[in-house]
């Protein structure tokens, strides 16, 4: 919603609110459409300013509304020039060897984190950001890292474990610059020399680290991020005691940050999308201490919303099912409430706020 002066109104305009005389009558309703005879009545009356919809309130889609929100075009553009930072800096480390300022890019997460003010709205951001195709090899780490730092607030880690965690995001997956990116971007199954090469990026990333001065963790985490707690990962099948804490919290960071971006063959996963998909995999995979808290964290900052069916009606989300995450319970439009966990044929298809 924005104040325009009434000499400033075009026709077209849709007034935000109600529109008084200076004896309180009422001169115009909101969702009125602004024309010549509504200015013209403005004027007669004295009114000097209405309140008009902006773009964000015109908006259908929770996509839409972000787009058009002042703050996260702000971020946006903090966000374009901290990784064009961040790619200078992995370009020089891979090509030259040239030393790491970890220093620099962990002020890079705070000021990226000062533009959203808190990290479910700087989580949101990430989702809803167009990326430009020149960052996709670089963006997946960068915005790795800005998740751990998140899901590591969320997990009350202390402020040493967190930059840890942070830094762990940033390198992880470096190996994979170094890989050709149309196996990387390869829209269709990989044939097995292809995944095995992929399944090269942890030695790579590590064999480039391993000359830094890096901390211990960040470098154990580049070799083991692709290792599961059931022993199904690669490249040595460790298990869950043999795994660092920070190789099991990036494990996660990892599946989460691919699920929510998109793909040639889909649109990124909305959370309970992304919920389900954990839960499909089974609970064996990751560490539950730190799995089932962000997904909780993550079921219950969509509590409010306003989503979209598979069966097209709207409906907002009232409150969690405890066991079932990914099916919430909801209120359609007509006060009706339904538990999404009795109703298997319904799904929750897109967010409206």
């Amino acid at each position: 919603m924005k104040t325009v002066a009434c000499l400033a109104l075009k026709e077209g305009m849709i007034l935000a609110e109600d529109v008084f005389s200076h004896k309180n009558d009422i001169l115009a309703h909101a969702n009125d459409v602004i024309n010549d005879a509504l200015i013209a009545k403005f004027k007669r009356f004295d009114v000097l300013c209405v309140n008009i919809k902006d773009a964000e309130d015109l908006s259908e889609t929770h996509f839409q509304k972000i787009q058009a929100n002042a703050g996260f075009r702000h971020f946006t553009e903090t966000y374009k020039s901290c990784i064009s930072y961040y790619k200078y800096m992995m370009q020089d480390l891979i090509e030259h060897d040239a030393p790491l300022n970890t220093t620099t890019l962990l002020e890079l997460y705070d000021e990226l984190l000062s533009c959203a003010n808190t990290t479910d709205k700087l989580l949101d951001y990430l989702y809803n950001r167009l990326l430009d195709e020149d960052e996709l090899t670089y963006a997946h780490c960068f915005n790795s890292a800005l998740i751990a730092g998140i899901f590591a607030s969320w997990l009350q880690f202390s402020p040493k474990e967190r930059e840890l965690a942070i830094l762990c995001g940033y390198f992880y997956d470096i190996g994979k610059i170094m890989l050709p990116q149309e196996i990387i971007y390869k829209n269709g199954k990989l044939t097995d020399l292809e995944y095995a090469e992929v399944q090269t990026h942890t030695i790579k990333g590590f064999h480039v680290l391993k000359k830094q001065d890096i901390p211990d963790e960040v470098l154990n985490v580049t070799l083991t991020h692709h290792e599961k707690c059931d022993g199904s990962g690669y490249p040595a099948k460790l298990k869950g005691h043999q795994l660092s804490k920070y190789a099991k919290f990036i494990s996660i960071v990892d599946s989460y940050e691919a699920m929510t971006s998109a793909r040639t063959y889909r649109k990124p996963l909305h959370v309970y999308e992304v919920i389900s998909s954990f839960q499909k995999d089974g609970f064996e995979k990751y560490e539950v201490s730190y799995l089932l808290p962000i997904l909780q964290k993550l079921a219950s900052s969509k509590i409010g919303a306003t989503v979209r069916l598979s069966d097209g009606t709207e409906a907002q989300i009232m409150m969690l099912n405890p066991t079932q995450l990914a099916r919430p319970i909801i209120r359609t439009e007509n006060g009706q409430l339904i538990d999404l966990a009795n109703m298997p044929s319904l799904a929750i298809t897109s967010f409206l706020s």
